[in-house]
């Protein structure tokens, strides 16, 4: 998304709780290896107040049209190198209530501080593991009580 600035923009950023409108002044030039985020230089207004390298948070809408799922943060687990995962259960045909854990790599399109809409191919009416992620791996076989089995992700 980054690509889509242009310098000399102007957006409103938030520093200490205060919102600023300020001006892109030096594109992203390379992604940061500790968590493929990048940096982004703004010029504030001169009477800000603001020390240089504080932490200023920038909202960008985008409106995305593709489909998707929203499903509870909770479910996502992080893959290698900035990617996310999810758990997916896919019945096994001998039982309706045995299933096996597969690793599904999702691409994180929006998150709130609940919930997560992603992309990824799932099926029809997926299950997914939205809690307890630590106690189990991809290739797993578990068995479900009907009680635990809800409604998967809502596209």
């Amino acid at each position: 998304m980054v690509n889509t600035l242009e310098n000399g923009a102007t957006f409103s950023v938030e520093v200490n709780g205060r919102f600023y409108d300020a001006s892109l002044i030096n594109p992203a030039a390379a992604l940061q290896n500790n968590g493929r985020t990048v940096n982004l230089r703004f010029e504030l207004p001169k009477d800000s107040a603001l020390l240089p390298g504080e932490l200023a948070y920038l909202t960008v809408n985008r409106q995305i049209n593709k489909p998707g799922y929203w499903i509870p943060m909770s479910a996502l687990t992080d893959g290698v190198r900035g990617t996310w995962n999810i758990f997916s259960l896919t019945s096994q045909e001998s039982d309706s209530h045995s299933f096996r854990v597969e690793r599904r790599l999702v691409n994180l399109l929006y998150a709130t501080e609940s919930q997560a809409f992603i992309a990824a191919e799932l099926g029809e009416k997926p299950l997914i593991v939205s809690e307890g992620l630590h106690r189990i791996v991809a290739g797993a076989k578990v068995t479900a009580t009907s009680a635990e089995l809800v409604e998967g992700p809502k596209s």
